[in-house]
């Protein structure tokens, strides 16, 4: 898997949670008070922007399926497992490593305001987890506040979420040599626009700084636009553009942040279904 679709896999994780919370209050489905559990399955097929005769022309398909179940004071426990697949070359297939987490809506403290928090935990069950990172657990902790704009234009909702991911290594260092990271300290914003019940497009932004075990630390940023059509039943799709990478440029001075770039972009396009 080359680096340039690892930075996607990341943006899509990043964006699935980040999305979530702001998804409930625009396109959306019509709920029933009384279901205690929810599934959702998707799937991802994700390219970069070289030409389509190109050798180097990367595809990987990113398969997703979650369960949710409420439990008593307005609690939820969720389950996430996370399929990555190349699509050429030796068609390579990794299982990330599962997540569990719980999550609850705080109370409302100003008027157009809703937030949730969330804590969760990685059982380090992957390939990577066992032999190259030697990860033991991570835990995470993050808060989403949604800001519902219908006063300043119908049917937008503008998020907020910093999180903070605290990894749990067995060493410092990788299989390979390289540095283990130990935090990550992540900001996203997030547009949601809703032109009606069915149609939507979503505008994300994340900055990274990961830290290693020896204080030292690196920045990288993420940005990721798409359009959604939601069906009533449940069914979804949508197609969007990603790009992320290091905040800095080789020189380590110039800033590498930027919305788009013919060599860097990423598309993808997405199905996917929540009961």
């Amino acid at each position: 898997m080359t680096k340039k679709m690892s930075i996607l896999l990341i943006l899509l994780a990043s964006k699935a949670m980040a999305q979530q919370g702001v998804s409930e209050t625009s396109v959306k489905s019509p709920e029933k008070a009384s279901k205690l559990w929810s599934i959702s399955l998707s799937s991802t097929l994700e390219t970069d922007s070289k030409p389509t005769g190109d050798v180097e022309k990367s595809y990987s398909n990113t398969t997703s399926l979650g369960f949710g179940y409420k439990l008593p004071n307005e609690f939820k426990a969720g389950l996430s497992l996370i399929l990555d697949k190349d699509l050429e070359g030796e068609r390579e297939q990794k299982l990330r490593d599962p997540s569990l987490s719980l999550s609850r809506a705080l109370p409302v403290f100003a008027k157009y305001w809703t937030s949730t928090a969330k804590l969760s935990t990685k059982i380090p069950v992957s390939e990577a987890s066992r032999k190259t990172t030697g990860l033991q657990t991570a835990l995470s902790a993050s808060v989403t506040f949604l800001y519902d704009a219908s006063n300043i234009a119908k049917g937008l909702t503008i998020g907020y979420s910093p999180s903070i991911i605290n990894n749990f290594h067995e060493y410092k260092v990788t299989t390979s040599g390289k540095s283990n990271t130990q935090r990550t300290l992540s900001n996203s914003l997030m547009f949601d626009y809703a032109f009606n019940d069915s149609f939507g497009i979503y505008l994300g932004n994340t900055y990274y700084r990961n830290f290693t075990y020896d204080g030292n630390y690196n920045d990288f940023f993420s940005f990721d636009q798409s359009i959604t059509y939601s069906h009533e039943v449940g069914a979804s799709a949508t197609i969007g553009h990603a790009i992320g990478g290091s905040a800095l440029a080789v020189n380590g001075k110039e800033s590498n942040v930027q919305l788009f770039d013919k060599n860097e972009s990423t598309y993808y396009f997405t199905l996917g279904f929540r009961y």
